[in-house]
């Protein structure tokens, strides 16, 4: 079969670059390894930056609207951050990608699960790609395939810095509802080299640890839980992963092959946010194959955005995180005391800023 572009991933990045594609009228298939709808271990935070580029409705699967972020360290007390608006909302993602997918497919995208890629090859005009035991041609691929991006690779690229987490799902009673009811929790005193986190949903928890040291993270996990207080059932045990860290400049535009998202490496490296990146990556992809067809303007120009708008700003994040993950004693003192740095978080938390 011969396509305008073929998408590995059917993530975010994926589904949102074919989404942008096919309403353009671009003949667009998205491949997945995966059976969908899947589970994705994943905190939910759909930051306000994020919600705001989607140009659909999400309401039907938006969990919880979030408005302030309390931040904890070594004790009960907190500090609690407020925005003048949402600061985003928490979804689900095994709905939030389906749905993804799902519209897609409504603007005329075709969509292959269990469709996983073992080979490709580059030519000048056009790329071919077995996947899912079927052969593929098309002018142009997105490598949406996650950290662990088989497309990357097969580019030769490698993110030697990752960071690790670990989360579970745990049922929300009514105590900690309320306690959450419109709050998301980080504790910076807990995790060395990092955080935990509690993301409320509709009726569970989402708590987690996200850190840049190697350690038995899921121990400090049991930890942190039994220190909430949240007693509530396990809905799924530990689900770890590696997340490639942000900030450093690679190659992502090679030939007729672009990538998106994780497999970009485009995680903020502070907060370890993905889904912005992985949406807003997924359209600026879409539309440098738009203007290459159309004003003949080179894919490079792709990464060069990417690099500008994202990657820059991952360098000052980087360091931002160091300090903080270092001295989280000194940062959480100087929070607590500056009204300026208590909105510079929340605004970098919502997306009103970036760095």
């Amino acid at each position: 079969m011969r396509y305008d572009v073929a998408i590995i991933g059917a993530g975010p990045a994926g589904s949102f670059a074919g989404y942008h594609l096919a309403k353009n009228g671009f003949k667009v298939v998205i491949l997945d390894k995966e059976k969908f709808p899947r589970f994705k271990p994943c905190g939910g935070g759909l930051s306000l930056k994020a919600w705001e580029l989607l140009d659909f409705n999400i309401e039907h699967l938006i969990e919880r609207k979030i408005k302030t972020a309390k931040i904890f360290y070594k004790s009960p007390d907190f500090i609690e951050l407020k925005a003048d608006k949402y600061i985003g909302c928490i979804i689900d993602r095994k709905n939030f990608d389906f749905f993804l997918v799902q519209k897609a497919i409504e603007k005329g995208a075709e969509f292959r699960d269990e469709s996983k890629v073992t080979s490709m090859e580059i030519g000048e005009k056009e790329v071919s790609i077995v996947a899912g035991g079927g052969k593929i041609v098309s002018r142009f691929v997105i490598g949406a395939d996650g950290a662990s991006s088989w497309t990357a690779k097969f580019l030769g690229l490698n993110y030697p810095e990752k960071v690790v987490s670990v989360a579970t799902d745990i049922e929300m009673d009514e105590t900690n509802s309320i306690r959450y009811e419109e709050s998301l929790a980080f504790d910076f005193g807990f995790v060395p080299w990092g955080y935990a986190w509690i993301f409320p949903g509709k009726d569970k928890f989402s708590v987690g640890i996200y850190t840049l040291k190697k350690m038995n993270i899921s121990g400090l996990l049991e930890k942190f839980i039994e220190k909430q207080g949240l007693s509530g059932k396990r809905i799924f045990m530990h689900r770890g992963g590696i997340i490639p860290l942000g900030g450093l400049r690679q190659n992502i535009a090679k030939g007729r092959v672009l990538l998106a998202g994780d497999a970009a490496g485009l995680v903020d490296p502070f907060l370890g946010e993905g889904i912005y990146y992985a949406l807003k990556s997924g359209q600026l992809a879409a539309e440098s194959i738009m203007d290459f067809s159309s004003k003949n303007i080179s894919l490079n120009n792709y990464a060069e955005k990417v690099y500008t708008d994202m990657v820059i700003p991952f360098q000052f994040a980087r360091k931002l995180s160091y300090f903080v993950f270092k001295f989280n004693r000194i940062g959480y003192h100087i929070l607590k005391n500056s009204r300026f740095f208590q909105k510079y978080i929340i605004d970098i938390i919502s997306g009103e800023r970036i760095y």
